[in-house]
């Protein structure tokens, strides 16, 4: 394949799927290194690196990478399907190990919260179904979704609004009320990112923000079924949500709000978030290009007029989100599929 001088760095990974991978790269010059030397590495003898383990490992290697200039590919573990979904890599390993092995042409941007690599998304707070892969609806019946529906309702009754300030890259402040963020970089199949999949660019040097904040429990009970049962993705976003284009963002709460990195690593508000505009050259599928959007020209936006702002409504919701708010009731049914 005309690649050499290759260091690739394993984590967790089990045995016999290792040998599947070194099996698959017997014709290839490839020096591996388990990720506890991941420190004591001479790079300089190496032009590309491929990595293999959990997301927090795939992450120190991906540091790597960007602090010393160099190219990488990751060949997932067959668990991490949300993984292989954002950067397109194949399920098939002898068809993954080949990706990882492409030197790619183009660089991506990298999302940091508070300086850590966000790989799939940031979540702030709560945002249900906004923070899952549709990955959860693979496979699901008609039963199943309604089943999912209805446990997604059940989450969304137990949800509050916090007073939020936003300090933009420009240093506007943005103020509203709100349940729950999600800061998304690529264009992952999140129910997040399907909603502005118009506006992620993976080199534009931007993020996005897509904010949750219903203000009756009817007016986000459409977008829930709609998305959950019907697998169907309005062409404008729902009353309930709202959404930010930057490439800094400063997060300040009212009380501090859980920051989950990938689903796991934890961190609370203040945070910031910010994007490194073409820094990480990563071996990606063929398609994750295609999903990139055209439309996006480099300029911030925002879309949170419609979401609640003064203090009588963000001191209301912050109690309890109301089945009915007083405006919608007799407009209920038009609200409930808007």
């Amino acid at each position: 394949m005309g690649i050499f001088n290759v260091a690739y760095f394993y984590g967790t990974v089990e045995e016999v799927y290792f040998g599947k991978i070194k099996a698959e790269l017997k014709e290839e010059k490839v020096a591996y290194f388990p990720l506890a030397q991941i420190c004591s590495i001479e790079l300089d003898h190496f032009s590309h690196l491929i990595v293999s383990g959990t997301l927090g490992e795939i992450k120190e290697v991906l540091e790597l990478a960007l602090r010393y200039d160099k190219s990488i590919g990751i060949v997932p573990m067959p668990k991490q399907k949300e993984l292989m979904k954002t950067f397109e890599l194949s399920s098939k390993l002898s068809e993954s190990v080949v990706e990882a092995l492409i030197v790619s042409e183009e660089k991506i941007d990298v999302l940091f919260s508070n300086d850590e690599i966000v790989l799939q998304e940031v979540v702030i707070g709560d945002a249900p179904p906004l923070d899952q892969f549709d990955t959860a609806l693979k496979n699901k019946s008609l039963f199943g979704r309604i089943k999912l529906f209805f446990h997604t309702m059940a989450k969304v009754k137990e949800l509050h609004h916090t007073k939020m300030k936003l300090t933009d890259a420009k240093n506007n402040e943005i103020k509203f009320s709100a349940v729950g963020l999600v800061g998304v970089e690529y264009n992952n199949a999140t129910f997040a990112s399907k909603l502005i999949s118009k506006q992620i660019n993976s080199s534009d040097g931007k993020l996005s923000l897509v904010i949750l904040a219903p203000i009756s429990m009817v007016q986000y009970m459409g977008y829930l079924f709609n998305s959950l049962v019907s697998r169907w993705t309005p062409k404008r976003l729902p009353k309930s949500v709202g959404y930010l284009r930057s490439s800094a963002l400063k997060i300040e709460s009212g009380r501090p709000l859980t920051v989950l990195i990938d689903s796991d690593l934890k961190q609370e508000t203040p945070v910031q978030l910010k994007v490194q505009e073409k820094v990480l050259a990563l071996s990606v599928g063929e398609k994750f290009w295609e999903k990139q959007s055209q439309e996006t020209n480099g300029k911030d936006s925002i879309k949170i007029d419609h979401l609640p702002s003064d203090e009588e409504s963000a001191t209301y919701l912050s109690k309890s989100i109301p089945f009915f708010s007083p405006a919608s009731e007799p407009k209920i049914f038009s609200l409930l599929f808007a």
